[in-house]
């Protein structure tokens, strides 16, 4: 007994005694009904009666999942006939416009080749053009390229106009030489820096 309990029971009287029940710990296992004997009276009640309720079950329980299977089979059966119906739906709502895609699709590839065909047919024509301007096969061309009239000949008016306009304005103006120095009065006192000759 501790103080505290001894401290209350002067104040409020004793208290009672708390009878615990011992619990007998339980059991899992299973019985063993095939050792069960027909002569044993008492325990063959009760094991008919825990077998049955096991047959019982074993019963319910293979009901059950043929019941289920059934029940999988006609569903799935309904279920892949709606989506076969759904397929179909589609293929001849999507028929028209599959076609037209695929003929577009046809248009495009016959542009194609004949834009190719085009494209070599003018590789050949400069290929051949190209082996007039090469005949014996050096990889330069035999004649020079013209190149057309030079840029003296075709804009001699501007330059012969540029040279008098240079001409005449250095006849106005005299050639004056142009000094660096111009803001400073002594150009000469001007200190230099001598680099070492080490």
């Amino acid at each position: 007994m501790s103080i505290l309990t001894w401290i209350k029971s002067l104040f409020f009287g004793k208290p009672e005694q708390q009878i615990k029940p011992v619990e007998k710990p339980l059991d899992f296992s299973m019985p063993d009904f095939s050792k069960s004997t027909s002569s044993n009276s008492s325990g063959s009640v009760a094991d008919k009666t825990t077998t049955e309720k096991i047959d019982d079950l074993a019963e319910k329980a293979v009901d059950f999942a043929k019941g289920t299977a059934e029940e999988v089979k006609t569903q799935g059966k309904a279920m892949w006939e709606a989506v076969k119906d759904k397929i179909e739906d589609l293929d001849e709502g999507t028929k028209e416009f599959r076609e037209n895609i695929k003929n577009k699709a046809n248009e495009a590839l016959e542009k194609i080749d004949k834009t190719v065909d085009e494209v070599l047919e003018k590789g050949k024509q400069i290929d051949e053009k190209e082996a007039e301007l090469d005949s014996d096969k050096d990889g330069i061309a035999d004649k020079r390229i013209d190149f057309g009239k030079t840029i003296e000949e075709k804009h001699g008016g501007f330059f012969e106009k540029a040279e008098k306009w240079l001409d005449k304005n250095e006849k106005i103006t005299p050639h004056t030489e142009v000094n660096d120095d111009a803001g400073n009065e002594t150009p000469k006192d001007k200190p230099t820096l001598e680099l070492p000759k080490e």
